[in-house]
């Protein structure tokens, strides 16, 4: 089977899946970081628990100017990340979001609409990069 066709299937399968914040479980909740890790262990490497800063410093050698599929989306300021979210193509990304610090439920999440989704790249205003890994695809 295609492996950029079951990237895909990935992302789209989470979409819904409520934020918690660090949390790293599909069935319990995710944060931003730990749904960028699932996808990682399961298309990369195996990646140990880490923020989305620790992320982005793992990835630093691996910088693009544009993004494709799977290619990992920094944000934050002052040269450290505080979100990260996935690429699905130059314009749209999946992310874990809405949420923060105080998102530590299910019921937080629904109050606050925080939950994995499709979003535009653009819709942010602090975008620090574009990191694309050696998935298996490439």
């Amino acid at each position: 089977m295609n492996t950029r066709w079951l990237a895909t299937l990935f992302l789209f399968r989470h979409v819904g899946t409520p934020y918690k914040w660090g949390g790293n479980n599909p069935l319990e909740g995710m944060d931003c970081s730990g749904f960028a890790i699932e996808f990682l262990n399961s298309f990369y490497s195996r990646i140990g628990d880490t923020t989305a800063n620790g992320l982005r410093n793992i990835f630093l050698a691996d910088k693009v100017d544009t993004p494709d599929l799977g290619s990992l989306i920094f944000f934050g300021k002052n040269g450290k990340a505080t979100h990260v979210a996935i690429a699905l193509n130059e314009s749209l990304m999946v992310e874990a979001g809405g949420g923060g610090s105080k998102t530590k439920t299910l019921e937080d999440a629904a109050e606050q609409g925080a939950y994995v989704r499709v979003r535009p790249i653009s819709r942010r205003s602090d975008l620090m990069g574009y990191y694309h890994p050696k998935y298996r695809w490439d």
